[in-house]
Parts: C-alpha cells; structure tokens; sequence
C-alpha cells in the first residue's frame, strides 16, 4: 500500500467517526428535546414528569375504573352504559392530554402510574362569543352531562 492511500483511508476513517459524533449528539438532543422532564424524585420512588403518549391508554383506563365510577354525576347518569358517550369522552380528554402541560405520577420500582393531573391551557380566544360554550360531543348522555351540541343520536 502506498503512503498516499493509507493518508487518504486514515482520513476517511476520522471523518466519519467525526460524522458519527455529530450525529450522536445530534440524537442526544432530540432525546431530551422530546423526552419526558422530570419534574420531580421524591424520597419514596415516585417521579412526577410530563405525561407523554405512551401513558395515555393506560391512564385512561385508570380514569374510566376510578373516576368515572365513582364520579356522582356519571354514576347517576349510567354513563358507561353508553359507548358513544364513553368514546367522545375519551377524545376529549386524549386532546386535552396532548396539549403536553398535563403532569403525572409514575412509581419508579413498578414504573406504574401513581396520579395524573390533567391540565388544560386556557386560552383569551377561549373566551370569545363566537366560541363560547361550542362543544361538539357525541353520545346523548355525555352532551347531558356537558350541555354540548350532540353530533348524532
């Protein structure tokens, strides 16, 4: 081989390691870009982060067993009964959730989740009288329960 070529594969060889480096950064900061924050550790294993997609489904069927059977009006109004109204709640509230200012509660030894607090952004348009009190929901029993514009019956 001659020294030429070895010169030229030695530069090759540090370039794309060079190239490598950038990219591992580059992928380093979407990771914390879009990674979850972290809130919080507390003394007893919970972590209180961002609520990301991944713990939506599961949270929902936390809400759905605790909250909505519990709930006095959803209790009252026999709300699972009605799979529509069920699954136009749920839209509701996966929307709300991905507005990524909701928090929640992840037990760290089980990496289950401990609480959720699901926040809504409230914006100066919100309050505007063209859309004031505008909420199209479907299910008879969930547009009862919320005084919505009901879609179908």
């Amino acid at each position: 081989m001659s020294r030429k070529y070895r010169q030229e594969e030695e530069k090759a060889k540090q370039l794309s390691s060079e190239l490598q480096e950038e990219e591992d950064k580059l992928k380093l900061q979407k990771e914390r870009i879009f990674g979850p924050i972290v809130w919080k550790r507390l003394a007893y294993g919970i972590r209180i982060q961002d609520l990301h997609a991944m713990y939506f489904e599961p949270l929902l069927d936390i809400i759905e067993e605790h909250y909505v059977t519990e709930n006095v009006v959803f209790r009252n109004t026999r709300f699972l009964e009605d799979d529509k109204s069920v699954k136009s709640y749920n839209e509701k509230l996966i929307h709300t959730m991905k507005d990524r200012v909701s928090i929640i509660a992840i037990d760290e030894e089980n990496d289950e989740i401990a609480g959720a607090l699901i926040l809504k952004a409230v914006k100066k348009c919100d309050y505007g009288r063209v859309f004031s009190r505008v909420m199209l929901s479907d299910g008879v029993i969930y547009q009862s329960v919320k005084g919505g514009v009901v879609l179908s019956q």
